[in-house]
């Protein structure tokens, strides 16, 4: 929420200096490096929260154990698709911080902090799913009590 107010603000403060003659340099490339840190680094907290978007309408005639169980094989999946995102994510971050990759046409704006970000980002996200298919697992799949 803090990047999301900065952006704001800046946004607001490069409008106002166009409108006075005195345009800001380099507001739009913070900009839009703080939102890429906004949305990548918030991915984990929302998925922690089950607060992604989601349709639900068909779900709603499944009964719980099936929709427990089609709930793990979707994470399955994202968990797939976020490795190979976690994988690459890194491997650009590290070459962008090794020669200290810049924007173009903005060549004192470094982009490698984003990218970073980004690689953080998917990395909570990756263990976060982690986590939820652990929980579903041990919801769907509950230890049956034995009594000896």
């Amino acid at each position: 929420m803090i990047t999301i107010a900065l952006i704001m603000g800046m946004t607001i403060v490069g409008i106002l200096s166009r409108l006075l003659g005195i345009p800001l340099i380099g507001f739009t490339n913070l900009s839009e490096s703080l939102l890429v840190v906004a949305i990548y680094l918030s991915l984990a907290y929302t998925q922690q929260h089950k607060e992604h978007v989601s349709v639900e309408f068909l779900l709603a005639i499944l009964s719980e154990k099936t929709r427990d169980r089609l709930n793990i094989a979707t994470l399955v999946i994202v968990l797939a698709i976020c490795s190979v995102i976690l994988y690459t994510s890194w491997d650009y971050a590290i070459a962008a911080w090794k020669v200290k990759e810049r924007m173009d046409g903005a060549p004192f704006f470094p982009i490698y902090p984003p990218k970073i970000a980004i690689a953080v980002g998917i990395s909570f996200l990756w263990m976060q799913l982690w986590v939820d298919i652990l929980r579903g697992i041990s919801k769907a799949f509950p230890k049956k009590m034995r009594h000896t």
